[in-house]
């Protein structure tokens, strides 16, 4: 559009600044997309995309993340794989923004019937009975779209002592 009309010297900063903004607003959406279901997520499943995540948490943030894989690594179900994906982004970037932890462990563990996804940290903790005055909160969002999908959200904590958070699923 630069090339095609003739702007005003006092107008080309303007649509400039304009056209940076759109620029970066679109780089960002894309951010939020790759975040809601990533395309390693989509190709390669669960347990690539949980690595890739705590690679990019621990180079961005300068907290330890470590994954770890128990059982024997598999596709499931589509809504399933983004559920447990999106448990573990809230749950790690809860623990990065809101506990003070230096280091978060995350599990994603196969058997034959169940999958399961664990997450702790050792930051600062918090009283649970806060966590269901906020219904709004994003554990209390997370615990329902766990419910909605027939799982189980169990989330332990205390002051000084870190939280714990497990996500179970039933698979075929």
């Amino acid at each position: 559009m630069n090339r095609n009309y003739i702007i005003a010297e006092n107008d080309r900063n303007g649509f400039n600044n304009a056209m940076e903004l759109l620029d970066r607003s679109v780089g960002e959406l894309q951010k939020v997309t790759q975040n809601i279901v990533p395309e390693v997520l989509i190709n390669n499943g669960l347990k690539d995309a949980l690595a890739v995540f705590c690679e990019a948490i621990d180079n961005t943030h300068g907290i330890s993340v470590e994954f770890k894989l128990s059982g024997e690594n598999r596709r499931i179900d589509n809504n399933t794989e983004i559920a447990l994906y999106r448990a573990a982004f809230e749950l790690v970037y809860n623990a990065v923004k809101h506990s003070g932890a230096t280091e978060i462990k995350l599990g994603l563990a196969f058997t034959d019937d169940e999958v399961c996804l664990s997450a702790e940290d050792n930051g600062r903790g918090f009283d649970l009975n806060s966590l269901y005055t906020f219904n709004e909160s994003g554990l209390n969002s997370l615990k329902k779209m766990v419910n909605s999908l027939n799982g189980i959200f169990d989330i332990s904590s205390s002051r000084g002592k870190g939280s714990k958070v497990i996500v179970e699923f039933l698979v075929n």
